[in-house]
């Protein structure tokens, strides 16, 4: 009986499903919707606003926004599906923001990923120029006529911009005093258009503030606190002053057109003169020297470079150099070739032993006193007028070349033997100190008529000395 019950139920479970409806669809299968592509976000910043911009995505309903600021959200918002920009204002001043913007989804498209951007918005740049220095902005806003073009009692960029020339300096150093100098330069970058700046006799320390001042043709530091100068964006000065400065070291590669140097009383060491190829004239008396080199500066007049330490000293080629002066040195050897119009040369006190002057022909001035000269020959330099060779241990002195001689200053001098002045020629104003201090002289050789009278008065008390015509 039980097999009949099984095979019973097997039967009605055939005869059910073989009257299944054959015509009956299947549902298709659940999808996951579509997430939309995140956009593509373009901005620009100013000191008080944020606008942005984004390209459309497809199958977009719309499109959301934020402004963050950290944590804080600063503006919100949903747009429709057209709107593909916004702005937002935000408070001036320099901040960091997150721009998120998303497309919104409906239906089989679900929402994008956020897009996110960092901006960051610039510091509200001042109309006006701010001083460190309160007695520098009073003596601009004093100047006349006046820079403050719109009487505002401030000096804008523009205005700083427009001035050519600053005269700040003062002639004596008793005219200095603490309220009318300054001493931060702070705000005279701005003044692009300068040309000339004289800030002589102020408080000066850090002249950074006007280094890129490439208008600037004409510059004087005089007497301030400066211990070194930046001169590589300076290429159009023309005249430079640093007298009375600390600056010991000065790259002068920079500054071709260069035709005045004012150097007096600096900490300078050396110095190469010869990248002035426009050079005219330069002072450099009292520093620290030890080294100067002027070679082929054509333009040269005059050079100075007195009450140094100079042992070594290179100068040739100056065509046109007329005054030289290197005295109160340490000097022992100079070589004095390409100079052919130098008419005045200073080298006492120095410890020269020897002097060659042949290729001088225009020498007309010579000092040389106080050294160690053995033996001279002016027969070359028959311009020569005043002589100063005292304290030099020559033996003989001979100027008959030299028809031109107005005074002769040779005294203290143990070991001169002999003067000869006859050069045919003696003009009445001739000065001749040969007297003191000589008691080896024995003879002085003299034109006839005038100077012999004159040199026999200046030797009435000396008979051991023979004043004779020969």
């Amino acid at each position: 009986m039980k097999r009949i019950k099984w095979f019973s139920f097997a039967l009605a479970a055939i005869a059910f499903v073989g009257c299944s409806d054959d015509n009956a669809e299947t549902p298709p299968p659940a999808t996951e919707p579509v997430v939309l592509t995140t956009p593509k976000v373009t901005f620009t910043v100013t000191e008080t606003s944020v606008a942005f911009s984004w390209e459309a995505v497809e199958h977009a309903s719309g499109y959301e926004y934020r402004l963050q600021k950290a944590s804080e959200t600063v503006k919100e918002a949903k747009v429709d599906a057209e709107t593909l920009q916004a702005s937002v204002d935000v408070p001036k001043g320099s901040e960091i923001y997150i721009l998120k913007v998303r497309a919104l989804g409906t239906g089989d498209y679900t929402d994008s990923e956020w897009s996110r951007n960092t901006v960051l918005t610039p510091v509200p740049k001042p109309s006006n120029i701010e001083f460190a220095d309160a007695v520098l902005e009073k003596y601009l806003l004093s100047m006349q006529p006046s820079i403050d073009l719109d009487g505002d009692g401030e000096i804008s960029f523009e205005e700083a911009a427009a001035v050519t020339e600053i005269d700040a300096g003062y002639e004596y150093a008793e005219d200095a005093t603490a309220d009318n100098t300054f001493s931060n330069l702070s705000g005279l970058e701005y003044f692009t258009s300068l040309e000339r700046l004289n800030l002589k006799y102020h408080r000066v320390s850090d002249a950074t503030p006007i280094e890129g001042l490439a208008s600037l043709t004409s510059l004087n530091l005089g007497e301030n606190q400066i211990t070194k100068l930046d001169l590589s964006k300076l290429a159009n000065l023309t005249d430079l002053r640093l007298y009375g400065t600390g600056v010991s070291t000065l790259d002068l590669s920079k500054t071709p057109l260069l035709k005045s140097l004012y150097l007096q009383r600096t900490a300078l060491t050396e110095i190469d003169l010869s990248p002035l190829t426009d050079l005219e004239e330069a002072y450099i008396n009292e520093a620290k020297l030890t080294k100067l080199r002027a070679v082929g500066l054509k333009g040269l007049t005059r050079l100075d470079a007195v009450k140094n330490a100079l042992t070594t000293v290179e100068i040739g080629n100056c065509d046109e150099l007329s005054q030289l002066h290197l005295d109160n040195n340490r000097l022992t050897a100079i070589e004095l070739k390409g100079l052919p119009k130098l008419m005045i040369l200073n080298l006492y006190a120095n410890s020269l032993t020897a002097l060659d002057t042949s290729n001088l022909p225009f020498l007309m001035q010579l000092s040389v006193f106080e050294n160690q000269i053995a033996s001279v020959d002016f027969s070359a330099n028959p311009a020569l007028r005043n002589v100063y060779l005292t304290q030099n241990p020559l033996t003989k002195i001979d100027l008959s070349a030299n028809e031109n001689i107005m005074l002769l200053e040779a005294v203290n001098m143990s070991n001169l033997e002999e003067i000869n002045l006859k050069n045919g020629y003696c003009d009445d104003w001739a000065e001749y100190y040969i007297v003191e201090g000589n008691p080896a002289l024995k003879k002085v050789i003299v034109d006839p008529g005038y100077e012999f009278e004159l040199v026999t008065t200046l030797f009435k008390n000396r008979p051991d000395v023979s004043i004779v015509t020969e």
